[in-house]
């Protein structure tokens, strides 16, 4: 099973310790997360949430897959290494499909796809 992230969100990479902030055991300030293998990155507020997902610094916007909806986000990049980079679940509440976006971008020398869900209603 793929492991839980802020509002739900599900990414099929191996996870790190405290990646659920909805885990009871977990204090309530836990807000980001890092997956132990790097691959993600997430953080939220109460109005957003904001997910970067490293992938090959060749990528470009024509290989990147991304669909949104309500309840709903996928989003693939396809390597030409013949990796698969992707994060993709249910969504624990609504996001605004109007207000909610993707965009390629560089940090540190590191290429991320970076995902910005705002919340349809003010949910942490």
């Amino acid at each position: 099973m793929a492991p839980k992230l802020p509002m739900g969100y599900t990414m099929n990479t191996t996870p790190g310790a405290g990646m659920d902030p909805h885990n009871p055991d977990l204090p309530k300030e836990v807000t980001a997360g890092e997956a132990s293998n790097g691959a993600y990155f997430w953080d939220q507020t109460l109005d957003d949430v904001s997910l970067s997902l490293r992938v090959p610094k060749e990528t470009t916007k024509k290989d990147v897959d991304y669909k949104l909806c309500a309840k709903h986000i996928f989003a693939q990049v396809k390597g030409k290494d013949g990796v698969t980079y992707s994060m993709q679940g249910e969504l624990f509440k609504e996001v605004d499909l109007d207000e909610s976006a993707w965009v390629l971008e560089e940090e540190d020398g590191q290429k991320l796809l970076s995902v910005l869900l705002v919340k349809a209603r003010r949910y942490l």
